[in-house]
Order: structure tokens, then sequence, then C-alpha cells
């Protein structure tokens, strides 16, 4: 899903250079969230019936891979939508005021999961149903490159590698 939001900028939101000033960001943010909300129909009062219908908000969870949020309405996201975000290792990532989102955003985008318990095994998803087996070839490669680049002996350490679907069978790949 995506969401733009276009406005106007006035003359006094700007230095004397005519660029706009950034301590205007936040408002700006704080004016496309509130457009987007209501482009879905989520208003504050919304997000707090959401925070108490925990089906509504799991089903929310799940329909995105990752959350942002203004800092200042990090406690309000935090006490509505923590319970259901926070097991989820999806909390949203603070924003700050003189950050720019559009940075933040691409660099989540192409973040890769990848998860190291107590055991040397590396789990992460890599596809999704409706994507194709190039599509997921693909995301394998940048996987293996990823561990090439971070691991001490590159791909030489890696034993083995297998690939399953959510209810499939293992397929060993090396």
């Amino acid at each position: 899903m995506s969401f733009k939001y276009e406005r106007k900028i006035n003359y006094y939101e700007t230095d004397r250079m005519g660029v706009v000033h950034h301590s205007n960001y936040i408002r700006f943010l704080e004016e496309a969230r509130c457009r987007w909300l209501e482009e879905l129909n989520i208003s504050m009062e919304k997000l707090e019936e959401l925070g108490k219908n925990r089906p509504e908000a799991k089903k929310l969870a799940n329909s995105y891979d990752f959350f942002v949020a203004q800092t200042d309405l990090m406690p309000t996201v935090g006490r509505f939508l923590g319970p259901v975000l926070g097991p989820r290792k999806k909390m949203p990532k603070p924003i700050p005021a003189s950050a720019n989102p559009e940075t933040i955003l691409g660099r989540l985008r192409s973040t890769i999961k990848i998860r190291v318990k107590d055991q040397p095994i590396i789990q992460s998803i890599v596809g999704s149903e409706d994507m194709t087996e190039a599509q997921v070839a693909e995301n394998i490669d940048a996987i293996m490159d990823v561990l090439d680049r971070n691991l001490e002996k590159g791909s030489k350490q890696i034993k083995a590698m297998y690939l399953k679907t959510t209810m499939g069978p293992v397929t060993r790949v090396i």
C-alpha cells in the first residue's frame, strides 16, 4: 500500500532563500499522517479502539512488514498497539524531528531480517505465496550476499541451507 501526500508550501514556512525550514518537517509529517489515517478511516479515537480490539490489531500487524511513528506519538502507539506489535517484533521505529522520513523508509524497505537464537541457525523469510520463483531466488541471493560479506569465512562457513514453505516439506539446497 502506498500513500502520496502533496502540499503547497507557504511563504512563511521558508527561510530567506526560499527553502523550507527544517522545523516544519514534523508538522508536515503530522499532516500527512492525519491525511493517511483519514484515507484509511483511522482517527485517533479509532486507533484507541484498535488497541482494544485485539483481532483487528493483529490483522493490521500481520499486513505490514514494519511501522514508523513520530517520536512524540510513540507513547500513544506503545500503549494501544504495543501488546500486539511487540511480540511480533514490529514496534514502530521512531522518526525524530530532524530526520528525513524518506531515507528512513527507504532503509527499512530494503532491510533483510535475519534471526539467530541460541543455536548457529539463521532463519529468514525469503518470499510469499504471490511471488514468482525468480523473485524468491533473487531474495535468497541477496541474503547469501549479506552472509558472504559478514561471515568470517564467507559462504564456506555455511554447512547447509534448507528451503521450506509454510506447510510443505523441507528441501535441502546446499
